[in-house]
């Protein structure tokens, strides 16, 4: 019994074999660096099993594909699979933009030199990074990111037929302007707690100027991390808010990177 006599058997309908093999080829390359659903936390059979799941129910939505010899098969996965890559990846730029943005707050705030290995992009990283990336995640489940990332994907099939991605000049330039996006996101995420600690960095100036007596350094430590603190709890809301907003335009931005 071959493997599509197989499916088919435990499925109950028929099965086009290489067909399945392409759409299952870009549904669990996108489960690979998928925010959340691509985290190491999440076992790897769990990952399988609902790329197998999703390919079931994607296969009849996507069309039949010609394929006369198995060179023009491994063509086709392999483009299913980068396919799969870049959905993921554009998905995952939010998530960068937020690391990059904690990043900078906690280095404002004197905790540059704190650092925690993050298991999932085995990378040392800061706390208040590491609090920014929970609250997107967060948002992202309570937003259903995760079902704005499958319909993506479910959109993908008809924007991009099966084995017919070409990577050419214009998507890298898409992926350019993707990555651009991506600091400009982390910048707007980072203004408001940066903007008041700036402030707090004028104020010990002008007052280490008027009381030369005054040790800036030592007094203005505590200061800015209380400050930021109070600041970081006060913008949170904000933060949740403002990412909302990114994750609802996510399907748009994967959707033009196509096109």
């Amino acid at each position: 019994m071959d493997l599509a006599a197989l499916l088919s058997g435990i499925m109950g309908v028929s099965i086009d074999l290489p067909r399945f093999l392409l759409v299952f080829a870009r549904v669990s390359s996108l489960f690979v660096i998928a925010p959340v659903l691509g985290n190491v936390n999440v076992p790897v059979r769990f990952r399988l099993a609902l790329a197998l799941m999703i390919s079931f129910f994607l296969l009849p939505a996507t069309a039949p594909v010609l394929l006369p010899d198995p060179g023009n098969l491994l063509l086709a996965l392999l483009r299913e699979i980068t396919v799969g890559l870049l959905i993921g990846f554009l998905a995952q730029l939010i998530f960068y933009a937020v690391q990059i943005a904690g990043h900078m707050v906690a280095m404002q705030m004197g905790f540059g030199i704190e650092r925690m290995l993050d298991p999932n992009s085995h990378t040392q990283v800061t706390g208040i990074g590491q609090i920014y990336l929970f609250v997107a995640m967060l948002t992202f489940l309570a937003a259903d990111g995760h079902h704005v990332l499958i319909m993506s994907l479910a959109r993908s099939f008809r924007q991009v037929p099966l084995g017919t991605f070409a990577l050419g000049g214009l998507q890298m330039e898409r992926m350019l302007a993707a990555t651009n996006g991506m600091f400009v996101v982390a910048f707007g995420l980072m203004l408001p707690p940066l903007g008041v600690l700036l402030l707090i960095e004028i104020s010990l100036a002008i007052a280490s100027r008027v009381m030369p007596q005054l040790n800036a350094f030592v007094f203005g430590f505590p200061v800015k991390i209380m400050v930021g603190a109070a600041t970081l709890i006060a913008t949170i809301p904000l933060l949740s808010d403002h990412f909302e907003g990114l994750i609802n335009g996510m399907a748009g931005q994967i959707m033009r990177f196509f096109t």
